[in-house]
């Protein structure tokens, strides 16, 4: 849902809502269908999977829709939206997984935090290649889509 946000909100602004708001309603359908056909094979699970598999499609749906509405590739959109982002964070993961921190008190707490976040700064701030505040204190350029 989180990965739709933005491109639904592209959607809205741009008044693009037609197709938007179709697949919307087939999605809430798919969704009802799909969680009652497998509800009562798989219970709780099949519910899950029958809210989960719509979702997913919608999701993917209205990224590439927008994406193509603004004339924006899919290999660049990968590349702000979740390349970028997924390599920063392995950082402090890298570093929280691989040190030996045993966390006894707020200092030690303190610290294990500080260790991976500062490293997580810093890489951003290579990633970026300027402040990442002043990036997005730029207000941005948006094309009128059409559809």
């Amino acid at each position: 849902m989180v990965a739709q946000s933005v491109a639904a909100r592209v959607l809205y602004g741009t008044g693009c809502l037609k197709w938007f708001a179709r697949a919307a309603l087939l999605e809430a359908a798919a969704n009802v269908a799909l969680s009652l056909f497998l509800c009562s094979r798989y219970g709780l699970v099949g519910v899950a999977i029958g809210v989960a598999v719509p979702n997913l499609l919608m999701c993917l749906w209205v990224i590439s829709h927008t994406l193509r509405g603004m004339r924006v590739s899919m290999a660049s959109y990968l590349a702000e939206s979740w390349l970028r982002p997924v390599i920063a964070a392995m950082v402090p993961l890298t570093v929280w997984g691989l040190g030996d921190w045993r966390v006894d008190g707020w200092l030690s707490l303190g610290t294990a935090l500080a260790a991976g976040l500062v490293l997580y700064g810093a890489v951003v701030v290579a990633i970026e290649g300027r402040f990442p505040l002043m990036r997005m204190m730029r207000v941005p350029t948006v094309r009128h889509a059409t559809g």
